[in-house]
């Protein structure tokens, strides 16, 4: 059921790059040709816009490193509504969401091209979660900012222990040191 709206070309572009008229039609003839043709057809209701607003909000974001708490809160006001905009051939929901994931990742450039520009202090002690599903979105740009510090920290120490992984291997077997 998620998949027609991956099919869907604007549900990755904003609506005043793509005829609206078209996206409507070709909506209409997917949920037709889903509805006639598909051996098991899922009811588009609000228990189908909960499960696509769930699966769709876990795609976008899976890594919990874009979004902030206070954008997925104000997605859930289309929670119930993700059948309605499929009826309706409207993708609101889809352009406000590529929205405000283009601009978080432009943030999220800024935060890593100004953190890899200064030297990480390896002298302090911390922690990460590494697992999205038991880390929270982040609720302030600064935690977000600070999520993407300790990651590439973690990222940069676990090259250098791969690279010394390396080195203790080809020593260890007599090749040439690196």
């Amino acid at each position: 059921s998620y998949i027609l709206y991956e099919t869907s070309s604007s549900a990755y572009l904003p609506a005043d790059t793509v005829s609206v008229q078209k996206d409507q039609v070709l909506m209409r003839s997917l949920m037709e040709s889903l509805n006639a043709q598909h051996f098991l057809p899922k009811q588009i209701d609000d228990e189908f816009s909960k499960d696509a607003f769930r699966l769709y909000l876990e795609r976008m974001d899976f890594n919990k490193r874009f979004l902030l708490a206070s954008d997925v809160e104000a997605f859930k006001m289309y929670e119930t509504r993700i059948d309605d905009e499929t009826n309706a051939g409207t993708f609101k929901f889809f352009d406000l969401s590529y929205e405000v994931l283009q601009e978080r990742m432009k943030e999220a450039q800024g935060y890593y091209r100004e953190l890899l520009a200064q030297p990480f202090d390896y002298q302090a002690d911390e922690e990460i979660e590494l697992d999205e599903e038991k880390r929270e979105f982040a609720t302030t740009r600064n935690d977000l900012k600070e999520l993407w510090r300790k990651l590439l920290k973690y990222q940069t120490l676990a090259r250098i222990t791969e690279d010394m992984e390396k080195q203790e291997k080809a020593h260890a077997e007599n090749d040439t040191v690196t």
